[in-house]
């Protein structure tokens, strides 16, 4: 089976590279690879203890943020690696100043495995989520470095409880520790003979931290007279069904719009269905209590904005799945998203606390803006909800940092 995991890495990387040559994302990932080996021996120091943290993407890296942070208080002569595969995390937070480095994952063919890992040695390994790259997992164990899957999820359909998932089992009992977010999870890995422990996750203790830290953002505190409506991490389809939506609702409401791509074409696609919204970057204090709607186009603020909601639409519901649903939960939001949120654990809890509601459409979402507009006592029911559902969940970074700093 290993062939065949080389085969297809082979398989996946070529056709990136193909993709580079009009998509600009995958260009990216093809560029930002390049001279990999030499750009990581400049950056790590032999003399020093490396603790390697991988990430997927952004939304794994707000659940590896908070052991990244304790990692460093705790351990400040050592070095930090933080390492991305897409370029949506890596473009962010490349400039992440508490890590000593911050990188591209090679592809893991057997080689860049090696290489990386022979460079790097580091003194453990942490792997957020869903990140199982085989190569580089068992090259881990050239240099006895212990590895941890944190926050980790577990569903029958994959491939480790198939019938040709030796491999992947194999590579799966490589982890020192595997720290799953559910019971579920655990139960469902005892059924292949793999240990586990329930920590949860650490995206709570995150969002809560946000919370006590985030500062006052003015423009957006002279903004709220009104009860607004935040459309957080949205696509087309969501600015599309919010635009019917707030078209004929007769609800004295503002509302603000994340896009979750800010890039010139999206934000104009924007302005074209709001045709009276501001823009964040041309406003000033002074004028926002006239404004009804604004257009957010810069990034990195959500998790903060949501302060200033009352309710809050997540996009990517009537796409791929919705993003963050816990960055507006732990500010006491209640939240609604479109159909596609069965796959996040923590979006059907919400469901069940009565703090989230699900839209398939302009109509539906007319109906939930009025049910909680309209009617503070229920609006403040399911606020309420929200941020038991989060405060109640928080604790995993804890359970994990006392095994990692052991």
């Amino acid at each position: 089976m290993r062939w065949l995991y080389g085969i297809g890495i082979r398989l996946y990387g070529l056709g990136i590279a193909i993709a580079a040559l009009w998509n600009p994302k995958a260009k990216m990932w093809v560029q930002g690879r390049k001279n990999w080996r030499t750009h990581l021996q400049e950056a790590i120091d032999p003399s020093k203890e490396w603790y390697w943290f991988h990430c997927a993407s952004l939304g794994e890296f707000e659940q590896g943020r908070p052991l990244i942070e304790i990692m460093r208080k705790e351990k400040p002569n050592a070095g930090i690696l933080l390492t991305f595969f897409s370029p949506s995390g890596y473009e962010i937070r490349k400039d992440y100043d508490v890590a000593d480095h911050v990188c591209y994952l090679p592809l893991d063919t057997p080689k860049n495995a090696q290489d990386f890992v022979r460079i790097l040695a580091p003194k453990a390994a942490v792997f957020m989520k869903y990140e199982f790259w085989g190569n580089l997992l068992v090259s881990l164990d050239d240099v006895l470095a212990p590895r941890f899957l944190v926050s980790a999820i577990f569903r029958k359909e994959q491939h480790f409880f198939s019938w040709y998932g030796g491999w992947f089992r194999k590579v799966l009992k490589g982890f020192k520790t595997i720290f799953v977010q559910d019971q579920a999870s655990h139960d469902l890995l005892q059924t292949i003979q793999i240990k586990s422990k329930v920590a949860g996750d650490t995206r709570f203790d995150r969002v809560l931290e946000v919370v006590q830290k985030s500062a006052d953002i003015p423009i957006l505190e002279e903004f709220a007279d009104k009860p607004v409506l935040v459309l957080g991490s949205s696509w087309p389809k969501d600015e599309e069904i919010v635009s019917r939506a707030f078209k004929s609702s007769s609800l004295d409401i503002k509302l603000i719009i994340v896009p979750h791509e800010v890039d010139s074409a999206h934000i104009q696609k924007i302005q074209s269905l709001f045709p009276t919204a501001y823009l964040f970057s041309k406003s000033t204090f002074g004028q926002m209590q006239e404004a009804q709607i604004l257009i957010i186009d810069q990034i990195g603020m959500l998790s903060r904005i949501y302060r200033y909601a009352d309710v809050s639409l997540i996009g990517g519901g009537f796409g791929k799945g919705i993003h963050n649903t816990l960055e507006a939960a732990a500010w006491e939001v209640p939240v609604c998203f479109g159909p596609n949120y069965k796959k996040f654990k923590e979006a059907a809890e919400l469901i069940k606390f009565s703090a989230a509601k699900v839209v398939h459409n302009e109509k539906d979402l007319e109906n939930v803006l009025k049910e909680w507009f309209s009617n503070e006592a229920n609006r403040k029911s399911a606020a309420d909800q929200a941020g038991h559902f989060v405060r109640q969940n928080a604790g995993a970074t804890g359970i994990i940092m006392e095994q990692l700093l052991s």
